[in-house]
């Protein structure tokens, strides 16, 4: 889905999805301030990773509130992961860095 980070030309959906957003919040004299955040949740064998943590911080299934950090709910505005980091970027390149750091 992200494709080869180091080339603009085979960059998958979601490098195109960033430079699409921030193009259109640049473009746009309607939007005054605006806050882009990026987060990476890995869901593999049904435990949850924070890809941005520095932390190992792998829930189980078998315990998903007792002492586990991540947890997927659902509020008033839908569904969420419970614990996962997020980090405010600025610019397309900033979100390909995160990227690049989560896929570490």
């Amino acid at each position: 889905m992200e494709g080869n980070l180091n080339s603009s030309g085979t960059y998958g959906i979601i490098p195109r999805s960033a430079e699409y957003i921030f193009n259109s919040l640049e473009n746009n004299p309607d939007y005054v301030s605006h806050y882009v955040g990026i987060s990476c949740l890995e869901i593999y064998n049904e435990e949850l990773r924070d890809l941005l943590s520095n932390k190992e911080n792998i829930s189980p299934p078998q315990s998903p509130i007792k002492g586990a950090k991540l947890m997927i709910m659902e509020g008033e505005d839908g569904v969420f992961c419970k614990g996962l980091n997020e980090i405010s970027v600025d610019s397309a390149e900033d979100m390909l860095s995160v990227l690049k750091t989560a896929q570490k």
